[in-house]
């Protein structure tokens, strides 16, 4: 557990945070570059797991299909089978999303500290 100290440090070393907190004005060009740089290869990262968890979630379908498939044939293994595809594939599924949620706020705050890095870039 993180005292309220480490806490503080955590969020004042944090450029994003700092972005938002005292703006884009406070910061070198070069400076301003290298996080445009680190915003866009997140936004590259955030997308390409995306990408895979919606391929994942994908299927799920799959296998309510094959289960469903199996049962009208009364195949019991396979069916088995399709169900634990189906668990296997939920629980990915939900992993995927939860690393998403912890990993990055939302795709919405990068943009954002992409636009603000962005304006003040073309105004300098």
């Amino acid at each position: 557990m993180l005292t309220q100290l480490e806490q503080l440090e955590k969020i004042s070393n944090d450029d994003f945070h700092l972005l938002e907190a005292v703006g884009p004005g406070e910061f070198s060009t070069s400076h301003l570059l290298e996080l445009r740089e680190q915003v866009m290869g997140r936004l590259n990262e955030f997308d390409r797991r995306k990408k895979i968890n919606v391929m994942i979630g994908g299927t799920t379908a799959g296998w309510v299909i094959a289960f469903t498939a199996a049962y009208l044939y009364q195949n019991i293994w396979l069916a088995l089978a399709a169900v634990v595809g189906l668990l296997l594939s939920l629980t990915a599924f939900i992993a995927g999303v939860w690393v998403l949620l912890r990993k990055y706020s939302s795709r919405g705050e990068l943009e954002y500290s992409l636009q603000l890095i962005d304006n003040e870039l073309s105004r300098r």
